[in-house]
């Protein structure tokens, strides 16, 4: 399943501290997970950092000595505005704007044989109906060509068909003046139905998916994604926080403080599980308690995609400040 990554705008123990770090080269895992060890690192990135840890400013981030994987700038653990993907073997593989996370405004796509893929318009509408009022994102495609130069989409009308590395349909489907229109369906890797959804005039009218065990979802536009929710929502999280977050005793006597950003994914249950650092915080004990506040969440409630549950993954700022 697709995984995605949000971050909630927690004010718990907010500082303000602005000044930015020189840029530090952080160690990546298999899973893009901050590592402080060499012999477990695959990726590495630069990073520029506010006095209390949080990311912000230019990152780049590559796939091993010189392979550039990301270029852009970081707002805590979301990337925000202009920013651009490459394929391992250097080819530009996206370029477009990012606010909050989700992309906004005009991004062209390339196949890694270096063809143009596609180009379009995104645009965020308003989504008060989730956890963290999360925008909704629309879009609006204008040309698609097939990996050997077909145009197969002109003006926003025409075939869209993406494979995956040109091996099997991953989704089909017509567009007209831009949008989704007509019956679009969605496969697994042995070719198996995903899902089957009907469009009018870009709006999702109905839509069913299976799991790969054969069990069937039915959903509408309101339900086919939704983000997990803390059980009780944000306030509760809040107060989770706030109530098991104990203060190391080694950090209050050397005054250190600043943010702790700790990853994890929400499985289809609701549990947590692979809880890791996003990135280096202030101090191993401040990221050894963030970390075990987390591993006592209780269940959420899971995300979902294609109206069924998904893993997400989910980037948690917790921060320590001296009172």
């Amino acid at each position: 399943m697709q995984i995605k990554s949000f971050l909630p705008q927690l004010l718990t123990m907010l500082v303000s501290l602005t000044c930015l770090s020189q840029p530090q080269r952080e160690l990546l895992d298999s899973n893009w997970n901050y590592t402080h060890s060499p012999e477990a690192a695959r990726y590495y990135r630069i990073i520029t950092k506010k006095a209390d840890f949080t990311p912000s400013g230019l990152v780049m981030l590559f796939y091993g000595q010189d392979s550039v994987r990301i270029k852009g700038k970081l707002q805590g653990s979301e990337y925000e505005g202009e920013v651009s993907y490459y394929y391992p073997n250097g080819q530009l593989q996206a370029k477009g704007a990012l606010k909050e996370g989700h992309r906004t405004g005009f991004w062209e796509e390339w196949y890694q044989n270096g063809q143009l893929r596609e180009k379009g318009q995104y645009s965020q509408k308003k989504n008060k109906d989730n956890f963290l009022n999360t925008p909704r994102t629309e879009y609006v495609i204008d040309s698609f060509w097939d990996s050997t130069g077909k145009q197969l989409i002109t003006n926003g009308t025409g075939s869209y068909i993406s494979t995956s590395e040109g091996k099997h349909i991953r989704e089909e489907g017509q567009y007209e003046q831009g949008k989704k229109s007509g019956i679009w369906k969605g496969y697994f890797e042995d070719g198996k139905l995903f899902y089957e959804e009907n469009f009018a005039d870009g709006i999702l009218t109905a839509g069913t998916s299976f799991n790969r065990s054969g069990e069937k979802f039915t959903y509408s536009e309101e339900t086919k994604e939704k983000m997990p929710e803390f059980t009780g929502g944000l306030q509760a999280l809040q107060r989770h926080l706030q109530r098991n977050l104990k203060y190391p005793a080694d950090a209050r006597m050397t005054k250190r403080q600043g943010s702790v950003f700790v990853r994890f994914i929400i499985e289809e249950s609701g549990e947590i599980s692979n809880i890791s650092l996003f990135t280096r915080g202030p101090g191993s004990s401040l990221e050894d308690e963030a970390i075990r506040v987390v591993r006592i969440m209780p269940a959420w409630v899971p995300g979902k995609q294609h109206g069924q549950p998904v893993k997400v993954e989910y980037v948690l700022p917790v921060r320590f400040v001296m009172m």
